[in-house]
């Protein structure tokens, strides 16, 4: 699942689109996020956001967006 669709036409260079897209297909595996256009989505631009606000670590910026989806989850149910 890349991430690229997401991006809206933001410029970013290689290595933030690669760290992005990496992180958002760890979490999307994690949540167990297949087909959900709405779901993906959602990671997807929660990521997006958090690198923007300055998470550079690939980890960290998968780990911080399942948390930030986990929590919109359970605001939802």
């Amino acid at each position: 699942m890349p991430i690229r669709p997401y991006l809206n036409g933001c410029r970013y260079p290689s290595d933030a689109i690669t760290l992005m897209g990496t992180a958002f297909r760890e979490a999307c595996a994690t949540l167990n996020i297949g087909s959900n256009n709405l779901s993906r989505a959602m990671l997807a631009h929660t990521v997006i956001a958090l690198f923007e606000s300055g998470e550079t670590d690939r980890d960290q910026l998968a780990d911080a967006a399942i948390k930030e989806m986990r929590g919109s989850r359970s605001a939802i149910v």
